[in-house]
């Protein structure tokens, strides 16, 4: 009698062990993959070319000294900017190596959050998940400083939160302390993610617990201690602190409210659209009897951190209303929504197949080759909305000053002010924002400001003059021999490519 062989049986079991190989590989080896991926973006990085983004010219400002505040931005990535620069020395390797270390971290602090809540390839998932937030895996790496840290720093506190419930000790305590100090000073949004957490704690018995014994109190301690000179130096430099709360378009009324809200909206959608386009099938397939469905997550940590995220959505609304802010850009938003990654894989764990799993992992790989490709193009000749920076002939300029013997230039670009920083190690650079930095004035000075070729000196920056030279600007000093239009040409001859148009005007001062 023939036996009938059930082929559809025997190629899905076949398939099934093939996902399960890659899927328990991919599990085994994810630290090394990680930590290759940003090894090579460090490479292209360096390869990419000698020009400088505007938040890292903004860093070559800052880091020619030590302070403890520098203007709007709170001041950790500045002092380790200026650590890896001690160590490497002022180079686009230094800034390249200290961002994608960060990055690094963060994504392995996502990792070990990830494996308190579920097994391994749960862990995983919720890992490569993070590279469908664009302002993580794109933005950060084209153009981000400060957020980059805030991510590092957020990442970790949700790790802290949940393993401190579980085992809170002395040390531990001690550690989440400085973390909490170190979120603070990276950047201010920091508080949202910081907020939610705690108060999704008072929700569940055990983060009660936690709240109301001695480990908490010596965590905040530690942070409230650290936290100290930086905030003296805001309270001591209101102006320069809020030199930028303008970008927030503050106004009053209803109408502003709502504008404020549908903007909150608008931007928290477009911070977590890729991830719900890519997991909202599985949200109408039924569940699965496989290895992985059987593999059940921490539901108390779980819930916990859906809770702080429903919690922090309400705080942030809440914020905008108070504060009639009307502009909310999505990486504001990003400490908080950096939850969503291990909630939308928590939430659909027992829907997924290993199929499932597969098929999100190509996508993520799709994702990174995608950033390997368009990120050095984005950097070199720009985006749809504005020209690279890169195509600015800062070096040549530099160059020109160098040779006009300039050893202090004052501006109102700090683009400009960290190009010319980064090319002439050298000079002196001074701009309206970063204006206490305990730096030498040397002179002969060169002042270059943005305007037409006939306007004088802008007030606030002959004001900036006074305040540092301990005289006015003599009012018949007009701009001399420039040589920023021939600099233009020249470039424009040398790069065989137009280079972006700057309407600068410079005063040299001999003495």
């Amino acid at each position: 009698m023939l036996k009938t062989l059930d082929v559809s049986t025997s190629n899905n079991s076949y398939t099934d062990k093939k996902n399960n190989i890659i899927i328990f590989g991919l599990s085994a080896n994810f630290g090394h993959i990680i930590f290759i991926y940003f090894l090579l973006q460090i490479i292209l990085r360096v390869a990419i070319g000698n020009s400088l983004g505007t938040d890292e010219a903004e860093q070559i400002i800052t880091a020619q000294s030590f302070e403890w505040g520098y203007g709007s931005q709170p001041p950790l990535y500045t002092w380790l900017v200026i650590g890896v620069f001690q160590l490497f020395g002022p180079t686009l390797f230094s800034l390249a190596l200290l961002k994608n270390a960060l990055l690094c971290l963060g994504y392995f602090g996502i990792w070990s959050a990830a494996k308190k809540i579920g097994p391994p390839r749960f862990a995983v998932l919720c890992t490569l998940s993070v590279f469908f937030l664009p302002q993580i895996s794109w933005e950060a790496q084209r153009a981000l400083t400060h957020s980059v840290l805030l991510f590092t720093c957020a990442s970790w506190t949700i790790y802290g939160f949940i393993s401190l419930q579980e085992k809170p000790d002395l040390l531990k305590s001690i550690g989440f302390g400085l973390l909490i100090a170190a979120g603070l000073i990276s950047k201010f949004n920091y508080l949202f993610v910081f907020a939610a957490l705690i108060f999704a704690l008072s929700c569940h018995a055990q983060g009660r617990a936690y709240l109301f014994s001695k480990y908490f109190f010596i965590s905040i301690g530690v942070a409230a201690l650290l936290l100290t000179q930086p905030m003296l130096w805001n309270i001591n430099h209101l102006d320069l602190a809020a030199s930028r709360v303008n970008k927030f378009g503050m106004e009053a009324g209803w109408q502003t409210a709502f504008q404020g809200l549908w903007a909150f909206v608008t931007a928290s959608f477009n911070f977590c659209a890729v991830v719900f386009a890519l997991y909202l099938p599985v949200l109408f397939k039924p569940l699965q009897n496989s290895s992985i469905a059987r593999q059940n997550v921490n539901k108390a940590h779980l819930d916990y951190l859906k809770t702080a995220l429903f919690i922090g959505l309400v705080i942030v609304a809440i914020t905008i209303v108070a504060s009639g802010t009307t502009n909310v850009k999505d990486r504001w938003l990003q400490p908080l929504l950096l939850l969503v990654p291990i909630v939308i894989v928590g939430h659909f764990w027992a829907k997924l197949h290993d199929r499932h799993i597969k098929y999100l992992y190509v996508s993520v790989v799709i994702c990174a080759i995608a950033i390997i490709i368009f990120l050095p193009l984005a950097l070199t000749h720009g985006t749809f909305k504005k020209p690279s920076i890169q195509r600015f002939p800062s070096q040549i300029i530099a160059l020109q000053l160098k040779q006009e013997g300039i050893k202090t230039v004052i501006t109102n670009s700090n683009a400009l002010a960290g190009q010319l920083a980064f090319h002439n190690s050298e000079l002196t650079v001074v701009t309206l924002e970063y204006s206490v930095l305990d730096v030498p004035h040397s002179k002969p000075l060169a002042i270059i400001w943005t305007g037409p070729q006939t306007a004088q000196v802008p007030p606030n920056i002959a004001q900036l003059y006074q305040r540092l030279y301990n005289e006015p600007l003599r009012p018949q000093q007009k701009p001399t021999h420039n040589i920023l239009p021939l600099t233009q040409t020249l470039a424009s001859r040398i790069s065989q490519q137009p280079i972006i148009p700057f309407p600068y005007n410079q005063l040299i001062i001999e003495n």
